[in-house]
């Protein structure tokens, strides 16, 4: 075993550090799927990087920006996709856009491709121009749900 002076070195972490704070914050929301907090600290994340700040700061929080869009990204627009497709009839292109945080319409359609809901999405405009997309969740959200549950189950070779 290790000694106390080694299991509180374990524990000494800089609290005051932001890249830290937003990391543990980040890992809190996604173990809790509580996709509404995620996102908001994403949207921070991406912002903060762009702003001028100490380097040593912005490195760390690009860090932190790349373990969210390597790992965790995809996973939770997934899954809080597959929550919201549940409990609602349709759902606005431009509030999905806009609530996971995709760069453009085109960004948010590959998403739904990779889905195979592309069906689901009916694209249409206001007569005044403005864009009045949406997407039939009654029709997709058993499909986005199986998605879902099968990216939760581990394959593991040799199973019985």
């Amino acid at each position: 075993g290790q000694t106390m002076d080694a299991q509180d070195d374990c524990l000494d972490i800089d609290l005051d550090n932001l890249a830290i704070r937003v990391s543990l914050k980040i890992n809190e929301c996604f173990m809790t799927n509580d996709y509404h907090g995620f996102f908001k600290l994403y949207k921070m994340v991406r912002k903060y990087v762009t702003v001028p700040t100490l380097e040593s700061q912005q490195t760390e929080m690009s860090l932190v920006r790349l373990f969210i869009e390597q790992c965790l990204l995809q996973n939770m627009r997934l899954k809080s996709f597959a929550y919201m497709a549940r409990s609602c009839h349709t759902l606005s292109l431009g509030y999905l856009l806009e609530y996971f945080d995709f760069a453009d319409i085109e960004q948010l359609l590959k998403f739904f491709q990779t889905l195979d809901i592309l069906h689901s999405v009916k694209l249409q405009q206001n007569p005044d121009g403005s864009d009045n997309s949406v997407i039939n969740c009654k029709e997709c959200a058993l499909s986005v749900w199986t998605t879902y549950d099968k990216s939760k189950s581990i394959d593991i070779k040799g199973q019985v």
